[in-house]
């Protein structure tokens, strides 16, 4: 007998986080970073820019990916 077997694999994607010095966090794909500005795109699409001067730090997680 063979038994058939799923295996569901997760996968992840990192997601970079930006923390602004107002202690608000934004989280998708930092597209642009230079010493003025920074330019953020949303998984929904959208972009935040934001004036280097207003960001506190960058991180960056992992993120599941659902198929």
């Amino acid at each position: 007998l063979i038994f058939p077997f799923v295996f569901a694999f997760s996968q992840e994607k990192l997601q970079d986080i930006v923390i602004l010095k107002n202690g608000e966090k934004y989280k998708g794909e930092i597209v642009l970073k230079n010493d003025e500005i920074l330019l953020l795109k949303t998984e929904d699409g959208k972009r935040f820019q934001f004036p280097m001067s207003n960001v506190e730090r960058t991180d960056r997680q992992m993120m599941k990916v659902d198929d």
